[in-house]
């Protein structure tokens, strides 16, 4: 708090404090604050006026020293370690501080943890932006006090930051998502080559194609569903996303392009900054631990890059984590449990914790054990959305069982499978706007209906 520079010794002002100093369990201040409630020129006659009138509490805040809590159970004050932090803002750290100490106090924990808590969340919150926002959860704290001592810099780790993150947004494993994707580029513009038509085609379908999501959506009671969807040829549908009842997501990557890079010529900061904050930020990752160790590098620098400037905007990031040709299996529609496992235990420990991972379906649930026990290694919070194929549907029933009897299942995403056929029709002349738009929705409900049923 800012009460040293506020004091100013006023006895009318204690004469109007201290009458409800009976009443009071907890009394907390600097010692300026403590001096004004006790009334006397010294912060020792303070405290011993306030004993005299009260039996409450009394904590002496002493920013970056921590605190002092006197109590008539103790016969000498009860601290608790500071943590030294380098401060960036101390607006919210008295704010702070109490929400930590109360977390111990209504608990009825011992002084000294109650005074480690509030030492913890005050040192915390000064090492970020804003106030209330940058207020820690529990489970930051608890974090920070176990390992202050063990990692440089702990307040700015990218642990840190992916705890905070999940105070900010919430577990993704308690947020199903429902994902129809239709951000792909090279393919459709390949189509239109082949087939001499002009890229334009590509504006109007993916608006079709938007139009029965959009009437699937309006069926749908629960708010889980989630379109993703490229700023090129989804311009139109993007400008408009203010008014959706349903979650969007814009990919990052320049597709098609390896190593990676981005769809933005600029800084990818500004880029990122100029999104709404509430579409989350899908890339497409190709990666395996035994790759070129060259790409690999370049592969991991960019990713790390990517997670960094999404921690900093607070933008959830989605990684899909696709396995290159050269080390995917023959069945592309699931994944080789081991490579996946391997890649991602890896992106982990280059300190990148994306908010969802996407990958393609495991379909076993012995598959899935293994994925977990990355997973509750690395970041057991995590959200795992899965990638299905619509034209194998009568094996969705087996995938979907094994995903949601698994607690890092979040949901599911389907694309091309979906769409794909309508455009050939579309682009052939054997089927209208109404027809894609009905097409489209009557496969995408009736995936979410095999998925709903189980």
């Amino acid at each position: 708090g800012d009460g040293e520079t506020r004091f100013v010794a006023s006895a009318a002002v204690t004469r109007e404090i201290q009458p409800f100093l009976s009443d009071l369990d907890l009394i907390v201040g600097t010692e300026e604050e403590i001096m004004i409630a006790g009334g006397e020129q010294t912060l020792e006659k303070s405290l011993s006026a306030i004993g005299s009138q009260s039996s409450a509490t009394v904590v002496l805040k002493r920013g970056a020293e921590g605190c002092m809590v006197y109590s008539a159970d103790s016969p000498s004050p009860v601290s608790a370690r500071s943590f030294k932090i380098e401060v960036l803002n101390v607006l919210g750290a008295g704010d702070s501080f109490m929400s930590g100490f109360l977390r111990g106090w209504l608990r009825n924990e011992s002084l000294e943890n109650c005074a480690l808590y509030g030492n913890a969340c005050g040192a915390l919150v000064v090492t970020r932006h804003g106030c209330s926002p940058s207020s820690p959860s529990f489970a930051e704290v608890e974090h920070f006090i176990r390992n202050f001592d063990k990692v440089p810099n702990l307040a700015h780790h990218p642990k840190m930051n992916q705890l905070h993150s999940r105070t900010e947004f919430g577990k993704p494993q308690n947020q199903e998502l429902l994902i129809l994707a239709f951000d792909h580029r090279n393919q459709f513009e390949e189509s239109c080559r082949t087939e001499n038509l002009p890229q334009e085609k590509i504006f109007r379908f993916k608006e079709l194609v938007h139009q029965g999501f959009h009437s699937v959506s309006q069926t749908i009671k629960d708010n889980n569903l989630a379109i993703l969807i490229d700023p090129k040829y989804g311009k139109k549908i993007l400008n408009d996303s203010s008014d959706f009842n349903y979650t969007v997501g814009v990919p990052v990557e320049d597709e098609g392009v390896f190593p990676l890079n981005w769809l933005c010529e600029g800084s990818l900061y500004q880029h990122l900054l100029e999104r709404p904050s509430t579409w989350f930020v899908k890339v497409l990752f190709r990666f395996h631990t035994e790759m070129n160790p060259e790409d690999k590098k370049s592969q991991l620098t960019q990713l790390r890059k990517l997670s960094g400037v999404c921690s900093e905007l607070k933008r959830k990031l989605m990684v899909e984590l696709i396995i290159p040709e050269d080390f995917s299996q023959e069945d592309a529609s699931t994944v080789n449990e081991v490579a996946l496992t391997e890649a991602i235990d890896e992106v982990y420990k280059e300190g990148i914790y994306p908010y969802w991972w996407k990958i393609n379906a495991l379909d076993s649930k012995e598959k899935w054990v293994k994925l977990n026990e990355v997973m509750d290694e690395n970041d057991p919070e995590a959200g795992v959305i899965f990638q299905c194929n619509y034209s194998q549907i009568e094996k969705l029933q087996t995938w979907f069982g094994a995903a949601r009897s698994n607690s890092q299942s979040c949901g599911l995403a389907v694309g091309q499978s979906i769409f794909w056929e309508p455009w050939e029709k579309y682009i052939n002349g054997n089927a209208d706007d109404a027809e894609v738009i009905s097409e489209v929705a009557e496969r995408f409900q009736k995936l979410l209906k095999v998925w709903s049923d189980l």
